[in-house]
């Protein structure tokens, strides 16, 4: 399959085919604009995200999967940013 928006015409002439790949290119799309928003509210959550400094991958992925994990944690608290004092 190619990695396509799924409204282009596919690379087939087989109709089928073309059905069933565009259906995967549009629940790929989908999923992709999902894990944009996921990305944004941890941006929204943790504003360091939004400038990550350097380049060390390893250090970019320690601190990702961090505040992933102290995310997860606030959100079963049901932690609400929105009664910190100056947030």
């Amino acid at each position: 399959f190619s990695i396509r928006p799924f409204h282009d015409h596919d690379l087939t002439n087989n109709p089928e085919e073309a059905s069933c790949r565009k259906k995967w290119n549009k629940k790929l799309s989908s999923l992709r604009i999902f894990i944009e928003h996921a990305f944004g509210r941890l941006k929204g959550c943790f504003l360091i995200l939004c400038g990550m400094p350097g380049r060390d991958l390893e250090v970019i992925y320690k601190t990702l999967e961090a505040l992933m994990v102290i995310h997860n944690i606030l959100e079963g608290l049901q932690d609400d940013p929105l009664t910190i004092f100056d947030f």
